[in-house]
């Protein structure tokens, strides 16, 4: 009897914790949305920024910044990806010291508020094009939704049903075991 209670223990105790990493990986691994607004209300550019100036993917979060991009070199100006108020003052620091990431004689902050992208020497393509239509792509991270309160919920109560799920299978397969 105490080895079948220790196998329930156990059997459980692996999809627990699963639930209980996806709930924390949901929560902090995640894009900050803010940085692309925030750059072009402070530069007063054009467009909001795509994530991958400084990101290897489209959505940008932990992990993600490309080292010698403008990300990665504003962080000798406190720039902290997790620390949304170090964002505009590490602008202001990187303007001050007229900073070039792509070493084009141009500072980073000029070249973002002129459109063009402070981690290409050749300047080749605009960062955005600006006035284009609805069928256009958005570019930045605001198309990752914001967080609400509720969305903490949501994931503990999915967790909670999951959780709920599992054991009922397990159960199940016991009563089966059981009965034979």
């Amino acid at each position: 009897m105490f080895n079948l209670g220790r196998r329930r223990a156990l059997s459980l105790f692996a999809p627990a914790s699963l639930c209980i990493a996806w709930i924390f990986a949901t929560t902090f691994v995640e894009a900050n949305q803010l940085f692309p607004g925030i750059l072009q209300a402070t530069l007063h550019m054009p467009c909001t920024p795509p994530c991958m100036m400084c990101h290897d993917n489209p959505l940008g979060g932990r992990g993600t910044l490309v080292k010698g991009y403008v990300g990665d070199n504003w962080k000798q100006f406190g720039l902290d990806g997790e620390d949304v108020p170090s964002l505009v003052p590490a602008i202001m620091a990187a303007e001050q010291a007229m900073t070039d990431t792509d070493g084009d004689g141009i500072p980073d902050t000029t070249e973002l508020m002129d459109n063009t992208n402070p981690d290409d020497p050749k300047n080749t393509a605009p960062l955005c094009v600006v006035g284009a239509g609805p069928d256009m792509p958005v570019y930045g991270c605001g198309h990752v939704a914001p967080r609400a309160a509720g969305d903490n919920v949501a994931a503990g109560a999915s967790a909670i049903v999951v959780l709920l799920g599992v054991s009922s299978l397990f159960r199940r397969r016991l009563r089966r075991r059981r009965t034979k």
